[in-house]
């Protein structure tokens, strides 16, 4: 399934791994799909990146590159 298929795949209501409610779509990109959710365990709101199967090989690189992030706003 493709990234774009993927992006229409999920919707507002549906739940992600019995935690995470989906509120609405943010964007997409070669990687996966990021969304706008919900975690039903603390009500708290917050983007969810879901990857395409090809791409969770490069989860660590990216853990460690948000990390190094130092910004007050993010």
């Amino acid at each position: 399934m493709s990234t774009r298929q993927r992006a229409a795949h999920w919707a507002p209501g549906d739940v992600i791994a019995r935690c995470f409610e989906v509120l609405a779509p943010l964007g997409e990109g070669g990687a996966g799909v990021v969304l706008h959710v919900r975690d039903r365990r603390n009500g708290e709101e917050r983007a969810l990146k879901v990857l395409e199967d090809a791409r969770r090989s490069e989860v660590p690189r990216e853990v460690r590159l948000l990390v190094e992030i130092d910004h007050p706003h993010i």
